[in-house]
């Protein structure tokens, strides 16, 4: 009987491996960002368009609108998308690639793809066998045939001959093609010492020398319907053309005669598995992808007009933030010693309200520290670009400072840390309890670092980016320009140099078990040409040949981004991709490239446009002015309803979730013909009762419903609030309050 034989879980693991750096996989991962071997999560395009602020609100009645251009301190006009030609540059014109333009980017990705399997083949080699080596010590391989058990015993070698990366045969928006590997087959060779029994015969050997090798290869091929594409559908693929054999050789004399027997036996179950798990991601997946959007055609939300003092609540939240979120400059959720057990935002953050009761007990959530510190920097750049207010310029500077510490607890050197706090603080505690990393002098303390078990990831990265980028534009203060620039340079810096790979923070990845490397080369390329537009505006010139080194892989970004709109679970991944549309359209110079890469962000505009998010409907809105009048509405009306919400992490009782409508919906899948169905909400669930969340509601899907626990023990977490002035302080510079 099939238990765990040790070339299934040699395949699995080469065959996840590969298809995650051809982008072909998809991570739905918590937010901290943990990645498998090779896999990072997901790819998808997005991009960022211009904006006017906004100087003119009046954030007691909710309905009106500011007048467009930042006064507050000398920025007006500033705030605009880096095109010489404004007309072309719009949603309402997106052209496809040339024929020149996709075997462009095929052979740009072929190149980065075979890079990238050169260099990171030997370390996978080691990952391998010290998981055949895990399982071996657990005593979990072993398999029966007929009278013939053989359980392995110990693994003594592991060659992966594949020398030759895999590679796309056909790229473009109707055609999808890939080869494994790119000439000739893989060969994995394990040898092994094994356990022999001969049922009924009496025999029982051990320490058996075998060898076992795998030899296999595969072609897939599809054709999409590019009709409308903001959602192409696969036409027509094919079964994926495989080669597979597996076969065993021993010079034990004993075992010789059984040989014939145990290869014949084992090579039909390689295939079928194999099959199963080249099926998984393509044979059955090109069947039925990516399927129809959930809650199509959902409208913008109405803004009622009802009096809301927006402005007075999100300048409180700034307070509370500061005061109680940030003790060493970056962002924490915090725990309380009074409990709230039922308190919305509207009551408790008014001129006079209550605030946030009770003292600060504790801090958690270091894990996403640095994503949502970047949050609050961007929130405090556009209140200080909308209004000149110095606690604004106050708040954003010391913010600045945290985000610096994220680096210089690592020398300086680009590699981002996720948290970092004075070694003798509450925090600072904490972090070597759970084993810090970096360890360095600050300001006349001694600072520790934390990257978690799994390294920093994709997705702090983001986060900072996405805040310095912003700052640095809108922001007219020399110094913090200067320090937004730097900070840039020392990330850009480190990542090209590191070939977009990031192991230093795990330098035990290739154990068994260990967290994998964080890779952006191919699979996330959108983020790589944000990144990179970010870092050559913030530092002009610096980054000009990387950008042409990788300027080919835009018309590939789409793929990332089609592959991801199927599922609503790790929501958070489109958080990420908004995140890079924002910055990227609005700074991108090249026409052809910018066409292109909005190819990827109109297919994740199509999967969530319409899930009343007010961030992400601040985002469409500034990448195009067009859905202002729609969309600007929709954004007060789901601030004023998630002001009605507690701000403590505590589902308030008598919640009436009976106006919820649920039907069954089958989503496209990775792993059926027929895709998943599941019952689901008809819409995006009303804010007031969508499923609660410690830090930032809006990368939360809107599909999930709030359910009050038996224990009370949210009402002593108390959020930051950032899903309340990121919105709001966006808005007001955009021009929707």
């Amino acid at each position: 009987m099939l238990r765990h034989p040790s070339w299934r879980i040699l395949i699995i693991l080469a065959l996840s491996s590969l298809l995650s750096l051809c982008g072909c996989s998809e991570s739905s991962g918590s937010s901290s960002g943990a990645n498998s071997p090779l896999k990072g999560g997901t790819g998808a395009t997005a991009g960022s368009g211009a904006g006017s602020g906004s100087t003119g609100s009046t954030p007691a009645t909710g309905g009106s609108t500011g007048t467009a251009g930042n006064t507050a301190n000398g920025g007006a006009g500033a705030f605009v998308p880096g095109t010489p030609t404004t007309g072309q540059f719009s949603m309402g014109n997106v052209t496809p690639a040339s024929a020149a333009r996709w075997q462009l980017a095929r052979d740009v990705a072929n190149q980065e793809l075979e890079d990238l399997w050169n260099l990171m083949r030997p370390d996978i080699e080691v990952r391998l066998q010290n998981e055949a080596v895990a399982f071996a010590a657990a005593g979990t391989l072993a398999y029966q045939a007929g009278p013939v058990n053989i359980g392995v015993t110990d693994i003594t070698g592991l060659i992966l001959d594949a020398q030759e990366p895999p590679e796309f045969t056909s790229l473009s928006n109707t055609q999808l093609g890939m080869q494994l590997p790119r000439n000739g087959v893989w060969r994995i060779t394990l040898n092994a010492e094994i356990g022999l029994s001969l049922a009924g015969l009496g025999i029982n050997l051990i320490g058996i020398p075998v060898s076992m090798e795998i030899i296999l290869s595969a072609t897939l091929n599809a054709t999409l319907n590019d009709t409308d594409p903001t959602r192409p559908r696969v036409a027509s693929s094919g079964i994926p053309v495989t080669y597979i054999n597996a076969s065993l050789s021993s010079t034990n004399a004993l075992v010789q005669p059984y040989l014939p027997y145990l290869s014949t036996s084992a090579a039909p179950i390689v295939q079928q598995l194999l099959q199963l798990v080249l099926g998984t991601y393509v044979s059955f997946t090109l069947q039925s992808f990516p399927g129809d959007v959930w809650a199509d055609g959902a409208p913008p939300l109405t803004d009622s007009g009802i009096a809301t003092p927006f402005e007075e609540i999100a300048i409180n939240v700034d307070k509370k933030i500061r005061e109680d979120h940030m003790p060493h400059g970056l962002l924490h959720r915090i725990e309380m010693d009074t409990p709230v057990d039922d308190e919305p935002w509207d009551v408790a953050y008014l001129n006079g309200g209550p605030q946030n009761t009770g003292n600060v007990t504790g801090y958690s959530g270091e894990s996403d520290s640095a994503i949502h510190t970047g949050y609050y920097l961007a929130s405090q750049a556009f209140r200080y670009a909308s209004t000149g207010d110095p606690e604004a310029l106050d708040n954003l500077q010391y913010t600045l400072d945290g985000v610096g510490k994220l680096l210089d607890i690592n020398g300086g050197t680009g590699l981002l840390a996720r948290n970092a706090a004075p070694m003798n603080s509450q925090i600072g505690q904490h972090i070597i309890s759970r084993g810090h990393f970096g360890q360095t002098q600050l300001n006349g303390q001694t600072w520790v670092g934390w990257q978690s078990d799994s390294g920093v990831s994709r997705d702090q990265y983001s986060g900072i980016v996405f805040g310095l980028g912003i700052t640095h534009e809108i922001v007219n203060d020399p110094a913090v320009q200067a320090e937004c620039a730097l900070r840039i340079r020392q990330i850009m810096d480190y990542l090209i140099a590191e070939n977009w790979i990031v192991v230093d923070d795990r330098p035990n990845w290739t154990q068994a078990g260990g967290a994998g490397p964080t890779v952006w080369t191919v699979q996330s390329a959108y983020q790589q040409l944000g990144f990179l537009t970010i870092g050559e505006r913030l530092n002009p010139g610096r980054y000009a040949a990387e950008i042409q080194r990788l300027d080919g892989l835009a018309p590939f970004t789409w793929l990332g981004a089609w592959i991801s709109v199927n599922q609503l679970d790790g929501y958070y991944k489109f958080n990420l991709q908004m995140l890079n549309a924002y910055n990227y359209f609005r700074l991108e110079t090249d026409q052809q490239r910018w066409m292109e890469m909005a190819r990827g962000y109109r297919i994740v505009q199509r999967w969530v446009g319409h899930h009343h998010n007010p961030h992400f409907d601040m985002i469409q809105s500034a990448i195009d002015p067009a859905l202002q009048t729609s969309l600007f509405p929709s954004v007060r009306e789901s601030l004023r309803l998630f002001l009605t919400r507690n701000h403590r992490d505590r589902v308030p009782p008598g919640l009436d979730l009976s106006v919820i409508q649920w039907a069954d919906f089958t989503f496209g899948s990775l792993s059926s013909p027929l895709g998943n169905t599941e019952t689901v909400p008809t819409a995006p669930i009303p804010i007031p009762l969508r499923k609660y969340t410690g830090y930032f509601q809006w990368q939360k899907q809107p599909s999930r419903e709030a359910v009050r626990q038996p224990t009370n023990f949210g009402a002593f977490l108390e959020k930051p609030g950032i899903d309340v002035d990121l919105p709001y302080w966006m808005g007001r510079w955009h021009g929707a309050f």
